[in-house]
């Protein structure tokens, strides 16, 4: 049946465009000439922002809550009363994706490219704020009851390297983006989680 078949798969390939998941290929690539200022500069230089991707400011932040918040709006209403018939149900969902995106974008003053990448980077840090803290709290209650001490060590060792593993979500950011995401963490969370939810209650 499409709706329970195709649906997902469809819907899928429009959320990873609608998340921002991937970059269009015909985007243009970032100047260079303020990460040559800086490299040349006495302090560390950020890292540079590789071509496609955008270099979230503090305004950045507060644009994309208020876009995100009027995109999931969107999901919600595009779940309220979808067409029963499977046929119509594929169109109905993948127009409706679209149209919250551009509701997105709209409501966060930008143009929808710009909306979608500048929230898959927001998500790629959130992403990884995430992880390190699930991490985090792993590492802080491991279970060593009973446990000699050096395979105790051996955990704390292998916790520490995961933890590790995981990009730091900040390293390179504007310092202004990146307090602006620390003061509003769990808003944009809860956020990310509204959408990421929006979109797989549609799929289903």
């Amino acid at each position: 049946m499409i709706k329970t078949r195709l649906v997902p798969a469809l819907l899928l390939a429009a959320a990873l465009s609608a998340c921002g998941s991937e970059a269009p290929a015909d985007a243009p690539a970032n100047d260079t000439a303020d990460a040559a200022g800086q490299a040349a500069a006495d302090a560390p230089a950020p890292a540079a922002t590789p071509a496609g991707e955008v270099a979230l400011v503090a305004a950045d932040i507060d644009a994309l809550a208020v876009g995100m918040a009027a995109e999931n709006a969107a999901l919600a209403a595009l779940a309220q009363d979808p067409p029963a018939e499977d046929a119509l149900y594929a169109a109905h969902v993948l127009e409706g994706v679209a149209g919250s995106v551009a509701d997105g974008a709209r409501a966060a003053g930008m143009d929808e490219d710009g909306y979608r990448r500048r929230k898959e980077a927001l998500y790629t840090a959130l992403g990884a704020i995430e992880m390190r803290a699930m991490l985090e709290a792993q590492a802080a209650n491991l279970d060593t009851t009973g446990l000699d001490e050096e395979t105790v060590a051996a955990m704390r060792r292998q916790s520490e390297e995961l933890i590790a593993s995981v990009p730091d979500p900040f390293a390179g950011m504007d310092a202004g983006a990146a307090a602006a995401i620390q003061a509003r963490r769990d808003e944009l969370m809860a956020l990310r989680a509204a959408n990421i939810g929006g979109l797989a209650t549609l799929a289903r």
